[in-house]
């Protein structure tokens, strides 16, 4: 039989087998950690972090910029900025912010779910709405279906 074929099939061990195989575990796990076991010490060198950064300042909380009081009372929008740079005024055939304009997509329109936002891959059997998965179908049922 092939190791494809074994994956489902459980063997049974005897129990020397079982206890060879915690021995060898055990071994392993002392080589990780370098304990010696004679004398209960750890005998790997202690690492040494000396990379030169003495002078590294620990962070903290990170300050944040309070706005000045004019800043706070004269917030400009988008739309005050637009007016002010005269985006209106520049020749016909440069880009501006309001000539960009994209065409409709090629792909067909994504379907997303009505209660979890995500990919939807089902629908509602009685309105049709798209559906992410059965929890989500079962929440729209109760809340949203007529």
């Amino acid at each position: 039989m092939s190791a494809a074929g074994l994956r489902g099939v459980s063997r049974r061990l005897d129990s020397t087998a079982v206890a060879r195989r915690v021995k060898k575990r055990i071994e392993k796990l002392e080589e990780d950690c370098g304990a010696n076991e004679q004398f209960g010490e750890v005998t790997a060198a202690a690492p040494v972090f000396n990379d030169g950064d003495d002078k590294k300042i620990a962070r903290g909380k990170k300050k944040r910029r309070k706005l000045s009081a004019t800043s706070q009372r004269f917030r400009r929008t988008l739309n005050s900025l637009i007016v002010e740079s005269k985006i209106e005024d520049a020749p016909e055939g440069t880009p501006t912010y309001l000539r960009a304009v994209i065409g409709p997509s090629l792909l067909p329109a994504r379907k997303l779910c009505a209660v979890t936002g995500f990919e939807a891959k089902y629908k509602c059997m009685y309105d049709d709405a798209p559906v992410a998965d059965l929890k989500a179908l079962e929440s729209y049922l109760e809340t949203r279906c007529k």
